[in-house]
């Protein structure tokens, strides 16, 4: 679908009823902004909310309340289209005057469960809990407030925006992980590592060069005659092995032995790695010599941490 041109619809301001403000003065918002300053401040927290959540004073059915301020809820929500003000409403609903009503403990202590309900539903909500109800209820209870105050401005409406104490919002981090201790360094241990790793090292290479002369050899005497001219008739039996040809070349790797020559030019650390791995290579066969490496060097490798 191709776009035709764009259209905005700007409306005007709209006028927003004040705020309901928890004061932070309930008994679990004050024990929340003392935990918040704690280091774990928001393991706490959530632990404050967690056991007022499961406490008698949490507000899940409202008929706990001293007050039936779902009751006023519902008038002050569903008018009932008579000319009845805000507060005939209240004294309809709650049985006694706005400004009587302020002044009473069950109102306080109502609305002090309300306010710490809405904080531990922010911080530890349970399952079943129901935050559009109690912030219907609240938002009642501050009608209440607001008509003993003498506001002219109160509208039948519990649909209020609400601001959370300065004192516990924003919530702080979660406690970072410490980091894994340091182990104290061992020079002993330190130096045995550096050792393995060195023979590791040189036992790679011992196993590159013996690899590398085991290639050459086949492939020369895949290239070679088998003897010299004037023993063509009769060739040692003891260089057979090394001399053969074409595929019994391969099959004369299994039982190569290294000639005087060729083990003479191996590198100095070569032969000093497979002297001190009690190797010899004049009586052990290069595939044996690379197999005696590669264990010593799984087992030398298994041993670096």
């Amino acid at each position: 679908m191709d776009e035709l041109f764009r259209f905005v619809a700007l409306r005007p301001p709209m006028p927003v009823s004040d705020p309901i403000v928890l004061d932070g003065d309930s008994p679990l918002a004050a024990a929340l902004a003392d935990a918040r300053r704690e280091a774990s401040g928001r393991d706490a927290m959530n632990r404050l909310a967690q056991s007022f959540v499961r406490s008698d004073d949490f507000v899940q059915d409202p008929s706990t309340l001293n007050l039936p301020l779902e009751r006023l809820a519902d008038a002050l929500d569903r008018p009932d289209g008579s000319d009845e003000s805000v507060s005939d409403l209240v004294e309809r609903a709650l049985g006694a005057p706005a400004s009587g009503l302020v002044r009473s403990n069950e109102f306080a202590v109502d609305v002090a469960r309300l306010q710490d309900t809405v904080l531990a539903l922010k911080l530890a909500p349970p399952e079943d809990g129901d935050a559009a109800k109690v912030l219907r209820m609240l938002g009642a209870a501050d009608v209440v407030r607001r008509l003993a105050a003498d506001r002219q401005d109160v509208k039948a409406t519990t649909k209020r925006v609400v601001l959370m104490p300065a004192s516990i919002f924003p919530l702080p981090g979660p406690l970072a992980k410490a980091p894994p201790p340091v182990r104290p360094t061992d020079p002993a241990a330190e130096a045995a590592q550096r050792v393995l790793k060195k023979r590791a090292a040189a036992i790679v290479e011992a196993i590159q060069a013996l690899t590398a002369a085991g290639q050459l050899l086949a492939g020369a005497s895949a290239e070679t005659p088998a003897v010299s001219r004037g023993a063509e008739r009769h060739p040692p039996a003891e260089t057979s092995a090394r001399r053969a040809t074409g595929s019994d070349a391969r099959s004369a790797l299994g039982t190569l032995l290294l000639d005087q020559a060729t083990i003479s030019h191996l590198p100095a650390e070569v032969s000093e790695t497979l002297a001190e791995l009690g190797i010899d290579p004049v009586t052990t066969t290069l595939p044996a010599m690379v197999k005696l490496l590669r264990i010593e060097l799984g087992r030398t490798e298994r041993m670096i941490q």
